[in-house]
């Protein structure tokens, strides 16, 4: 199995600003940084296609300081062969570790496949992170949510897939697609994964002010 880095060196238990849209930018994160002192940043999510193809605001999102580090970048999409590339260029830029989005509930963002939606086909999803994890020399991780709803709770499963396949780490969102950002985060839930993996970090996420 590929475990690296600085996953595996941090004390429990670990502290991470989240990736958010519109929020985490570069003046947040190294704020957070410099003043919060979390183990491990995580970049807003870039779409991998617009990464490959090199606009300047894509690499403006990714603009990054020494006082952010570790920092992970976050990406999204639902197309290996831009994984693929996107994986490679997330490496040149220097990032510490990649994390792949499969938590964000937004309907553009889903009905293109990507976000929580890819938690809907396990063999691609699975399969996908395979492709980034044999691509790179970095940690790879993945962020998800519970499931797409309460009958489909597919994270357990998920994440000791991904963990055999090479991810680093998981970070969990306590909710489902379904419930979007409503609700109280479902901590019995975040447990379930923690129990289904053998040795990597669960990061639970959600409901922190």
């Amino acid at each position: 199995m590929k475990y690296a880095s600085f996953w595996d060196t941090l004390q429990q238990p670990i502290i991470a600003l989240a990736p958010m849209d519109g929020v985490t930018d570069a003046p947040c994160r190294t704020m957070h940084g410099l003043y919060g002192r979390p183990d491990v940043v995580l970049t807003e999510f870039t779409n991998v296609e617009g990464l490959w193809r090199g606009g300047d605001r894509i690499f403006r999102d990714f603009l990054y300081t020494p006082a952010e580090r570790p920092v992970v970048a976050q990406i999204f999409g639902c197309q290996p062969e831009y994984f693929y590339k996107a994986a490679h260029v997330v490496c040149e830029l220097g990032f510490d570790g990649l994390d792949i989005n499969m938590g964000c509930p937004v309907h553009k963002v889903v009905r293109g496949g990507g976000g929580s939606a890819m938690m809907c086909d396990a063999h691609r999803a699975v399969g996908l992170v395979r492709v980034v994890v044999e691509a790179v020399s970095i940690p790879v991780t993945v962020k998800m949510r519970l499931g797409w709803d309460e009958a489909n709770l597919t994270a357990p499963f998920l994440a000791r897939e991904f963990e055999q396949v090479g991810a680093a780490a998981v970070i969990i969102h306590g909710r489902t697609r379904a419930q979007g950002f409503a609700g109280a985060v479902n901590l019995t839930g975040i447990r379930t994964v923690v129990e289904a993996v053998e040795r990597i970090p669960v990061v639970g996420n959600g409901d922190v002010l």
